[in-house]
């Protein structure tokens, strides 16, 4: 049988085959194909059609072998279906000249936090009527300067992308995206502020103006950071990002998601991870240490961030202030 001479398209994201890859000998007749004599990866329609025939292209899509994605491309089934990132890939192929951005930007870089199931694209005013489903094509205008190259597609900056993605989210979002830009080193406070300087007079760069100035790169979780700009939106003193809280030996023993260390007072976001019976034993624990060392901790969740947030600030509030006016020994009994 007739090796195929596979094209890699990117680490990780399959393969696509050179139109001339298999013999017609390999595939002679459509209702004796085997499972393995279907080709494996990414495949323009033009392509498949000039190499493999309407009739194997259609069996194959029939037979569930290969999927449509998106119009004029398919892949094998054996591509992950769940990976963004091939979707991604998938939608540029259908496409060819149009440039990754927004959310799907952002999963290009390493900063895909938010999500979304549709690719998001752009190439100017007059592409947006590519727009279908699964695949958002979108009017701006990009300079040269704000495209870069990642896993062989162009796709903006990521400055370009944390920006477009901070003026056009909510609030709790953009914080969420911007640290995590910032915590993976794609950006710095810096060349963010410069991009929002270019973008000065596109829709929503107030917002994004006054939210990168609150970017960490400290902070570890999207829902962490949500919790702080709830925090950073009230009156109450800004926290310090990841404390670590030590014993009298000064040994670091726990570290806090946001914490006043000077009245010992922390906040805690709990996820769903800390259901599970091995971290609760462990929350448990972690409780009493620092409870019997001083510390008052209040533990939120999804609920308190997204619709009790009020409830969040008056009870964090209260912590904070019934621990103003005590002393440092008072603080340490």
């Amino acid at each position: 049988m007739q090796n195929l001479r596979l094209r890699m398209i990117t680490a990780g994201l399959g393969v696509i085959h050179s139109p001339n890859a298999v013999g017609s000998e390999q595939i002679a007749g459509c209702g004796r194909l085997a499972p393995m004599d279907w080709p494996s990866g990414i495949f323009r329609r033009e392509q498949a059609l000039q190499q493999y025939g309407r009739a194997r292209v259609e069996y194959w899509l029939q037979s569930g072998a290969w999927t449509r994605r998106f119009s004029g491309v398919y892949a094998s089934a054996d591509m992950p279906a769940d990976d963004p990132r091939l979707d991604i890939r998938l939608a540029v192929e259908s496409v060819g000249d149009l440039v990754v951005v927004r959310e799907s930007a952002a999963v290009l870089h390493g900063f895909g936090i938010l999500g979304s199931e549709t690719v998001h694209l752009a190439g100017g005013p007059a592409k947006t009527a590519r727009s279908r489903r699964g695949l958002q094509t979108h009017g701006y205008k990009l300079a040269p300067n704000e495209i870069a190259r990642v896993d062989g597609m162009r796709v903006t900056t990521a400055e370009r992308t944390v920006i477009d993605l901070a003026r056009s989210s909510n609030r709790l979002d953009a914080l969420a995206v911007i640290d995590a830009a910032l915590r993976i080193e794609a950006c710095t406070p810096e060349t963010l502020a410069a991009q929002a300087d270019s973008q000065r007079s596109s829709r929503g760069i107030v917002q994004a103006r006054q939210i990168i100035k609150w970017g960490d790169g400290d902070a570890e979780s999207p829902m962490e950071s949500r919790a702080r700009l709830r925090i950073l939106d009230s009156d109450l003193p800004t926290p310090v990002l990841q404390w670590w809280v030590c014993d009298g030996l000064g040994r670091q023993i726990y570290r806090l998601d946001l914490g006043w260390p000077e009245r010992k007072v922390g906040l805690e976001y709990d996820g769903v991870d800390h259901l599970d019976k091995p971290r609760q034993r462990h929350d448990i624990e972690r409780q009493a240490w620092l409870s019997a060392n001083g510390w008052r901790i209040l533990h939120v969740t999804d609920v308190d961030v997204y619709r009790l947030h009020h409830r969040m600030i008056t009870r964090l509030n209260s912590l904070l202030t019934d621990r103003q006016d005590q002393s440092p020994s008072q603080l340490a009994s």
